[in-house]
């Protein structure tokens, strides 16, 4: 299941559909970064537009991934 939701988010990423990633995320969400920190679907969203303004062509890969492991974060 945690694989399904990472890959959907890199889909709708990928997209550059703002809506779709806002699914992936709950209203309370806190997204955390080298550039700091953005809390709900307002500050998480300007940091998307951010990001596809700044690289329009931006495209997220996955060079790796733990094949037997359903959930890496437990």
């Amino acid at each position: 299941m945690y694989w399904d939701l990472e890959h959907r988010l890199a889909d709708a990423v990928n997209a550059h559909a703002l809506p779709e990633v806002f699914s992936r995320y709950s209203p309370d969400a806190v997204y955390v970064s080298p550039s700091g920190i953005a809390q709900g679907h307002d500050e998480i969203g300007w940091v998307y537009q951010q990001l596809f303004r700044a690289f329009p062509d931006f495209h997220m890969a996955a060079w790796f991934e733990v094949g037997d492991c359903d959930n890496p974060l437990g």
